[in-house]
Formats: structure tokens, C-alpha cells, sequence
């Protein structure tokens, strides 16, 4: 991947830019790296495992990671949460759908 230094003004002066900004973009739709403990994430616990040379402790953690937050992006059909939503009136499928949507004013 491109790394880039600097961003010349001319090369972006009235045309469209979306910028993505920092994370959670999929935040309600997907499981997120954060834990139920107080300031500690899948990131921190990793590190902290790193740090103490804790491997076993570590390859669980990124395990778990998988299952619950790499698996369900990859297994997501929309397609199907839309039939949910139309055949079952499924409210779950619906939050899906919905997030991202923009609030209405």
C-alpha cells in the first residue's frame, strides 16, 4: 500500500472526499474489540499477553477474537437479513439493515 506524506490542496480542490476517521464504522452492525472490562480491548489484552509472554493466553484471545468478530463479517448476507425482515417482521434483521442509515430530521 501507498504511503502518503502530503496531500497537495490542488489535487483534491472541488471534487467529492469521503474520509474515514478513526474506527467503529461498522459499530451496531458488527462486534466491536472491546470487552466487558473497564478499559481493556481484544488490542490491550493482546499486547498485555505479548508483553508477558503469555502465548497460549494470546492465540486463545485472537480465537475468540475470530469467532466473534471476523466470523460474523464474513458469514453476513444482507440479502437474507432483508427476506428476514420481510417474511418473519424480524426486528433483529431490521437493526441490521438499519444502521448506517442517515437519522431523519
Amino acid at each position: 500500500m501507498e504511503s502518503i506524506e502530503e496531500i497537495n490542496i490542488n489535487d483534491i480542490w472541488q471534487n467529492n472526499v469521503n474520509l474515514l476517521i478513526g474506527s467503529g464504522a461498522s459499530y451496531g452492525l458488527f462486534p466491536t474489540l472491546e470487552t466487558r472490562m473497564d478499559g481493556e480491548s481484544i488490542e490491550t489484552l493482546g499486547k498485555y499477553f505479548e508483553d508477558e509472554n503469555k502465548q497460549k493466553l494470546k492465540s486463545l484471545l485472537f480465537m475468540h477474537y475470530y469467532v466473534s468478530c471476523i466470523e460474523p463479517v464474513i458469514v453476513f448476507d444482507v440479502d437474507n437479513e432483508k427476506c428476514c425482515v420481510e417474511l418473519l417482521q424480524s426486528e433483529e434483521s431490521q437493526k441490521k439493515l438499519d444502521v448506517g442509515k442517515p437519522l431523519e430530521q
